[in-house]
């Protein structure tokens, strides 16, 4: 099966989990500008990736059913 590159970025793109992630790296990169300390920031990342992996794993899961 050949994956097509267009389509991939396509779907990343679409994608909540890649913004969502997009913008915690921003969030992480302009900490010093931001209106909150850097313990909030860190608890934001934290909750953010275990958002992310739990919808992996709920999007994975579902795909083997």
């Amino acid at each position: 099966m050949e994956v097509r590159m267009p389509s991939v970025i396509n779907d990343l793109l679409k994608s909540r989990r890649f913004w969502v992630a997009a913008a915690s790296i921003v969030a992480i990169a302009f900490k010093d500008k931001l209106p909150f300390t850097e313990e909030q920031i860190t608890d934001m990342a934290i909750l953010i990736g275990s958002w992310i992996m739990g919808e992996s794993l709920r999007s994975s899961s579902a795909k083997d059913a």
